[in-house]
């Protein structure tokens, strides 16, 4: 059997599976799905003992950095939290009476990355909506989806059977034209990626897509004292250690806006023996060598910056674990990950919109520090920039399972909406 025709028997097993549904409450269904959250919350559990056990060597994370991360991660995501997220986006219509929001038959998830937690919930929310799930796993990930699969098992085997885990290679035209052959299709990737799925789909079938994104920090200088750089610098060496900033939750740049003339690199000093700390405690994964000489090389062009500018500054481990690049300037640059980060310090935060505008397309998260009594307007004006979540440093790995990832809605995004009017 091939994949295509894998898949095809997968469907056929997933229609079936589905249509027992109906033995269950929606009651039942959500309890359940909350019931495997928390199993992922516990350590103790079999679920998560075995993603910590297995997603090193998958990932390539180190074995501290998955614990903590994956501790911090499920940390907020409660089976209640689960429910009310149902509740807010599902009941009002029900309860108003008018409004009917159900799942489709079958959603195809196209997952991404090697960062556990958005999988788990790629999985879950489908059944939510009483939706069989078509699943092919991430490439640098093939261990979450099958843990995910045996945790609801152990709730609920119905459940479990209505989710279909089937990899193939991307490049396989027939597995492709398979897979995406389901009404409602959900996909996490690169740009590209999501360019190449949409062209498998029909006008009709309902698209949810979730692309490239990064996350930034904005931070006002001129309310931190010299403690108050030691503890920001720790909390957002969090924010880039955990996952080495392989994720569209990870900063990629802080914006420091104000504060005295030495401020900027004492903050960039402090935040070079945090990274520095970081790395003692939570050691990044081995990197490609392709992606240790683009580190290599990005540290050598702002060190001829600095040679000619005489204001940047480069902070870095003796290997290419961690960097600190002080720009002198706001032109947008590469970032090349695994815990490489650059700080843009900004006159006054009215540069923001003009300095965010070509990060703007791409913005998810901004862990903010400071701007009272302004914090509001600083909120909406990253709001309008295209944020869709904003926080406190070191929380920027932790988002609520209510987050309007991509600024959409998680459940009705995949969900048909009807009138139902007095009969």
């Amino acid at each position: 059997m091939n994949s295509a025709e894998r898949i095809a028997s997968t469907l056929e097993s997933l229609s079936q599976a589905r249509g027992r549904l109906r033995e269950r409450t929606d009651a039942e269904i959500l309890g359940g799905l909350g019931n495997v959250l928390e199993r992922f919350r516990d350590a103790s559990s079999t679920c998560r003992k075995e993603l910590e056990a297995k997603l090193p060597a998958a990932s390539g994370f180190a074995p501290a950095t998955v614990r903590a991360g994956l501790e911090l991660g499920f940390e907020p995501w409660t089976g209640e939290s689960l429910e009310r997220l149902a509740n807010a986006e599902l009941h009002p219509h029900a309860q108003a009476g008018t409004w009917l929001a159900q799942g489709y038959p079958v959603t195809s998830v196209l997952l991404a990355g090697s960062i556990p937690m958005p999988s788990v919930l790629s999985i879950l929310l489908p059944l939510v909506l009483r939706s069989a799930v078509l699943c092919k796993p991430a490439s640098r990930d093939a261990i979450t989806p099958s843990l995910v699969v045996d945790a609801i098992r152990e709730v609920d085997p119905l459940l479990a059977d209505c989710v279909g885990i089937v990899p193939f290679e991307k490049d396989n035209t027939e597995a492709n034209r398979a897979f995406y052959s389901t009404p409602c299709v959900v996909a996490t990737g690169s740009d590209e990626t999501i360019s190449e799925v949409d062209r498998y789909l029909a006008p009709q079938q309902r698209r949810v897509f979730y692309g490239h994104r990064v996350s930034i920090a904005l931070i006002d200088l001129s309310r931190l004292g010299d403690t108050g750089f030691t503890e920001l610098a720790g909390n957002l060496a969090m924010d880039i250690a955990l996952w080495d900033q392989l994720g569209c939750l990870s900063p990629v740049a802080f914006y420091l806006v104000g504060g005295a003339d030495g401020d900027p690199e004492n903050f960039a000093q402090a935040l070079g023996v945090a990274l520095a700390s970081a790395q003692e405690r939570l050691p990044r994964g081995a990197v490609a060598p392709e992606t240790a000489a683009r580190i290599a090389r990005e540290r050598t062009a702002a060190e001829m910056r600095a040679a000619l500018d005489g204001k940047t500054r480069v902070i870095a481990s003796a290997g290419t674990e961690w960097t600190v690049v002080l720009e002198s300037d706001t032109q947008l640059r590469s970032a090349p990950l695994n815990r490489f980060i650059r700080l843009v310090p900004l006159e006054s935060r009215d540069m923001l919109p003009t300095t965010l505008t070509s990060l703007a397309p791409h913005l998810a998260g901004v862990a903010l520090a400071g701007f009272e009594p302004d914090r509001e307007d600083v909120i909406r004006q990253l709001f309008e920039a295209g944020a869709s979540r904003v926080c406190a440093p070191g929380r920027l790995q932790a988002p609520p399972i209510d987050w309007r990832r991509d600024n959409q809605a998680l459940l009705l995004g995949m969900a048909m909406l009807g009138n139902r009017e007095a009969l």
